[in-house]
């Protein structure tokens, strides 16, 4: 059985009108449309801002049978931009009691980095701006991608522009995202949101290269989007200035995050309990200064994250600085090696000990764990009377 993109509505209309529909682009899928998509040999491009695609059409029978061939293509969104060229788009139409139309892009399966998020946007163009232009004479041609962002499990959907792309029209309370991170189709991270104003609006002044309409209508109880998205924002900004490095090193996932655990062998040689398996708490000592950990989150070959339970910092103004901050480490596989992420979430610049405690995880992080783990010996701290 296929494992291409399929898609059948029935419409009542017969085969020629359907057809004509089909080959009227601008008027279901993209409003921005060059070219003629009406016989064989012809060749057309649809752009959504930096997305397009050059199509053409390979094969051409009125009431029945119309082929298109991705010629080139660039979903810039996705990690592989070029992954239509050379797919298809069949339309087949049966003349039952109503018309019934199949469309099967040939190549877009399950496998293939853009699937989901072009399947929502076919299951739109086809299920209801098609089928609306061809018994309404009206369709829902796009200027822009369907997008969506979530905060807290609220997911907020809208349409993606590219900053020099046509402004659109909206009425009022919608609002705009300046986008920092997508994934596919999702927005993952933003720089800053406000209310749309086409009239005031600059896309000049946006940082990212897209930005997101969305409407400003609550989806739980009062919480408007805007604010909410404002709220991610605001705590993705602090989340950013978390204490943060990263490595990659040539074994696999189990086996760093293994090493790791063995803190005496690369932090501290004065430890005591044991920091290996989830709830296990440990201390390490260095002289007076010392931090208790609990293991509170341990994901085999994936994650592991230290709760501080309790510090004494002697040499700083607050003592307890660490405590309820959060160590999390996180690996993943990166070209045959091991990507680590190590994170100290609540060391941040404004803290007392920044500065001074930056310059130990360099250490202990970049130095001592990374040659405990690619040479077989770390460089912990020892106790002058164990030296």
């Amino acid at each position: 059985m296929s494992r291409d993109y399929n898609c059948t509505i029935a419409v009542k209309a017969n085969p020629t009108q359907t057809f004509h529909a089909i080959c009227d682009i601008p008027k279901w899928w993209a409003t921005n449309f060059e070219g003629r998509a009406q016989i064989a040999g012809d060749r057309f491009t649809v752009r959504f801002g930096k997305t397009y695609s050059v199509i053409k059409v390979s094969e051409s029978d009125p009431g029945k049978k119309l082929t298109w061939i991705i010629e080139k293509s660039y979903l810039p969104l996705f990690k592989n931009p070029a992954q239509w060229n050379n797919t298809r788009i069949v339309w087949e139409i049966v003349d039952k009691n109503d018309t019934e139309i199949t469309m099967t892009h040939v190549g877009l399966t399950p496998e293939t980095d853009c699937y989901c998020d072009c399947e929502k946007g076919w299951n739109f163009y086809i299920g209801q701006s098609l089928k609306k232009l061809i018994t309404d004479g009206i369709g829902y041609p796009g200027t822009g991608i369907f997008s969506n962002i979530s905060h807290d499990g609220r997911r907020y959907e809208g349409l993606l522009y590219f900053k020099n792309d046509p402004l659109p029209d909206y009425v009022h309370d919608y609002f705009f995202i300046d986008v920092k991170e997508t994934k596919g189709e999702e927005v993952l991270s933003a720089y800053n949101a406000a209310a749309y104003d086409k009239k005031n609006f600059d896309p000049g002044c946006l940082t990212g290269e897209y930005f997101m309409i969305v409407e400003n209508k609550p989806l739980v109880g009062d919480i408007l989007p805007l604010h909410d998205i404002l709220e991610m924002i605001n705590n993705q900004k602090m989340e950013n200035k978390n204490y943060h490095r990263q490595l990659t090193l040539a074994k696999n996932a189990q086996e760093v995050l293994d090493e790791i655990s063995h803190v005496s062998d690369w932090w501290a040689k004065d430890l005591t309990g044991s920091s290996v398996d989830i709830n296990d708490v440990f201390t390490v000592h260095f002289g007076e200064t010392f931090v208790t950990f609990q293991v509170t989150e341990l994901v085999p070959g994936k994650r592991l994250v230290w709760h501080v339970n309790d510090c004494n910092l002697p040499w700083q103004n607050d003592k307890k600085e660490w405590t309820d901050t959060e160590i999390v480490w996180e690996v993943s596989p990166n070209n045959g090696s091991t990507q680590v992420d190590f994170t100290h979430v609540g060391l941040i610049p404004e803290v007392e000990c920044y500065d001074n405690c930056v310059k130990g995880w360099d250490f202990y992080f970049l130095e001592s764990l990374k040659k405990l783990i690619t040479e077989g010996q770390g460089l912990p701290h020892t106790p002058k009377s164990s030296r």
